[in-house]
């Protein structure tokens, strides 16, 4: 026997179409822009377009990747297999997110909670001419000897990848270099 309760309210759309503040209840404005662009979800990428808006500086570009660790701590793994990840530039860093299940590449078939977070601060991009595999891509850390490949599944989305990350590595590289040492000894 199923017990089902019916109730009657009426949702008015004006009340959804804008979002107000919980203190005063202004109306509040939309920070994102209709400027976002997808550069085809169907892949499993997600581009944003535009420098001028506070979501693009932040979340750069996002995608699902796989992902191949070559050498940790100058050492190769014992065992290495290809790892599917969402990966999405956030800021100066690259957030993955776990598989939810073995199929998928759609955003909602990976963990909402991120499970890595690695800066791109020491990492270079590398390209390794492979005849049969223009779709990957190499980031290495020869700081820490960590070198990890990447898969994207075109070599379209490959491209969009590379410019994103150097994007990202161009901007951290001069803040790094334009810091002078700081003297922390006083002789007065």
């Amino acid at each position: 026997m199923a017990c089902t309760t019916q109730t009657s309210t009426t949702i008015h759309p004006e009340s959804f179409a804008k979002s107000r503040h919980l203190l005063d209840d202004s109306v509040l404005e939309d920070k994102i822009s209709a400027d976002t662009t997808s550069t085809g979800s169907s892949d499993g990428v997600i581009g944003f377009e535009g420098d001028t808006e506070a979501s693009a500086d932040i979340i750069g570009f996002q995608g699902s990747l796989r992902r191949k660790t070559i050498m940790k701590h100058r050492r190769k793994p014992t065992v290495s297999s290809w790892q599917r990840y969402w990966v999405q530039i956030w800021a100066n860093s690259l957030v993955y997110f776990a598989p939810k299940s073995f199929k998928g590449s759609e955003r909602c078939d990976y963990k909402r909670e991120p499970s890595k977070i690695c800066t791109l601060e020491g990492w270079n991009v590398e390209v390794k001419e492979v005849a049969e595999r223009s779709d990957t891509f190499q980031l290495v850390n020869h700081q820490h000897g960590h070198v990890y490949k990447f898969r994207t599944g075109s070599p379209e989305i490959t491209t969009l990848w590379l410019s994103a990350i150097n994007k990202v590595i161009s901007q951290i590289s001069p803040e790094i270099s334009n810091k002078s040492p700081v003297n922390l000894m006083s002789f007065e």
